[in-house]
């Protein structure tokens, strides 16, 4: 068996022999080929209240759930198949509020329902929006993260039979009001 291997420099291509049983390729190569193959979906973020909310109540945070599955790509050379999973395992939120760190859920999260004690992914807002950016601005951009695990296996000729590669980080994002509510004692 031969590969065609392009040694840099003005050598131009060459044919190299392999000794039988040797992977033509690196494993881990393909796989990282494969992992680029992905065309992942952009998280749709939600939040319950939808159009808005208010300091200091909880803001349910989801996002949409036919986005939050596993994927796999496969890639392929005479003697070897790597097939690469990217399964999806939180949700990083950036709340655009600032001064905070983002808000890590460990799944898609679920809107608002009046049998949830609390939300499965939630946030209270300290401020409103109007009141850090202005009157003039829609609202405090907040983005979800989908942060995928990236996992590989090689069957055939390999050199390594699996591993796990860096994570895939797909974004979407939402403007969202926040609103501050104040009570007025009457007597």
């Amino acid at each position: 068996m031969f590969v065609m291997c392009y040694p840099g420099g003005s050598g131009g291509w060459i044919s190299v022999p392999t000794a039988a049983n040797q992977p033509v390729v690196s494993a881990r190569l393909l796989a990282e080929r494969a992992r680029d193959s992905f065309r992942l979906p952009l998280p749709k973020p939600g939040s319950s209240p939808p159009n808005g909310t208010l300091v200091n109540i909880p803001t349910y945070l989801f996002v949409d759930k036919a986005t939050w599955a596993p994927d796999s790509a496969t890639a392929q050379v005479p003697g070897t198949a790597v097939t690469v999973t990217a399964t999806p395992v939180r949700v990083e939120w950036s709340m655009g509020e600032g001064g905070s760190g983002p808000v890590i859920c460990p799944g898609p999260g679920d809107a608002y329902s009046a049998s949830a004690q609390s939300p499965a992914c939630g946030y209270r807002f300290r401020q409103s929006s109007s009141r850090l950016l202005g009157a003039a601005r829609p609202g405090f951009r907040v983005t979800a993260r989908a942060v995928y695990e990236i996992r590989w296996t090689c069957s055939g000729i390999c050199d390594e039979n699996g591993g796990v590669l860096d994570p895939l980080t797909p974004a979407g994002s939402l403007q969202l009001p926040v609103y501050e509510a104040r009570s007025q004692l009457v007597s």
